[in-house]
């Protein structure tokens, strides 16, 4: 008796379809690979790897490889950019902290400025106290 098949459609994610077009499997040997996988058939995931493509494989972990690289890249890229805005940072932080200082000076000028003038003020009360006579009477 000849071996019994059935036909299976399923929907797949379309990228999903464009590695299994460049892997060069048709799509009944890895639909019936990826079930068998999964249903635990062939025993560990060893066994499938196994049976896969020695280039395939290979290919794969050559990309996943450069993947990381890229990763790493970025990840260094990314470092150095957050070192540069850390040392903004300090640069503005001792910028605002000279401000602070500059404005404390100059509070304290306005405060001996205005306490010098109120004792200017005081002293002129003082030299003439009471009304002035008017100009015509002069005796």
């Amino acid at each position: 008796m000849p071996d019994e098949k059935v036909r299976v459609n399923a929907y797949i994610p379309y990228e999903l379809y464009e590695k299994l077009t460049e892997s060069g499997l048709n799509k009944t040997e890895a639909i019936t690979k990826g079930l068998e996988w999964v249903l635990g058939e062939e025993g560990t995931n060893q066994d499938v790897s196994n049976s896969l493509d020695p280039e395939l494989v290979m290919s794969l972990k050559d990309r996943i490889n450069s993947l990381e690289d890229q990763l790493k890249s970025k990840g260094t890229g990314y470092q150095d950019r957050i070192n540069s805005l850390e040392d903004q940072l300090k640069t503005k932080d001792n910028q605002i902290s000279e401000k602070d200082s500059q404005i404390q000076k100059l509070t304290d000028n306005m405060q001996a400025q205005s306490v010098h003038i109120q004792t200017l003020i005081n002293q002129k009360a003082i030299e003439a106290p009471g009304a002035k006579k008017p100009w015509w009477r002069f005796w």
